[in-house]
This record gives C-alpha cells, structure tokens and sequence, in this order.
C-alpha cells in the first residue's frame, strides 16, 4: 500500500482540478448552485437624518420638550426622542400625530428620482 499524504478536500478538489479538466468544469458547475444570490442593495426612501432635524427643530420653534410633544401627540416622550435621533423609519401615523400637534400636517409626494433604473421597485 502507497503511503499517501493527507489531503484537505480543498487541496483535493484543485489537484484533480487540474488533472482533470471535466473534474473542474463539474466543480464549478456545482459551486455555482450553492452561490448565495446576489444581493439587492438597500436604497434610501427619504433622508432620516434630515427629518429627524426638520422635527426637532419645529419642536424647539414651538418652545415644547419632548414630554410635552409626546403629550400631545399622544405618545411618548421615547419616541419623540427616537423620531429626532434619525436612526429609525417612523411610521406614517406617528409623523402625523406628531406633525397635528405643532400645527402641521404631513405630505407624502411621488417625484421623480434621477438616476434610478427605470420598471424596477425601490
């Protein structure tokens, strides 16, 4: 019995690889399907941190803490503090208690985006 070396799969799979050109192409069909697919990449739907900026300031304009907005918006002072940090996507009904209880009013609009491919879904 020959005295062989020990082999890792990966040595294995490259050494036959290379002897062995249908060996290969099998490999790299196989190596194919377990590819994971390919990632969308995530796109802005609006600035958060401007927002987050846009809604401290009318509250500071209105002379009101957070305690006091989150009371009259109904809700609490965690997540007015949370709205203004700009690290989360606010829901649309809080933006509009929020907006009702300085007097505002919230507007979602559709516009244009330049640069992005046309027919597909952001």
């Amino acid at each position: 019995m020959k005295n062989r070396k020990m082999q890792t799969i990966t040595e294995f799979i490259a050494e036959e690889s290379a002897r062995d050109p249908e060996f290969a192409a099998e490999m790299e069909r196989r190596a194919a399907l377990h590819k994971p697919p390919r990632q969308r990449t995530k796109v802005p739907v609006f600035d958060k941190a401007a927002l987050a900026g846009q809604v401290k300031e009318l509250r500071k304009g209105a002379k009101l803490t957070q305690v006091q907005l989150a009371q009259k918006a109904g809700t609490r002072q965690e997540a007015i503090a949370r709205l203004e940090s700009g690290r989360v996507t606010p829901r649309l009904d809080v933006l509009a208690k929020v907006a009702r209880a300085m007097g505002r009013s919230v507007e979602v609009r559709f516009v244009e985006q330049t640069g992005a491919p046309k027919g597909r879904p952001i």
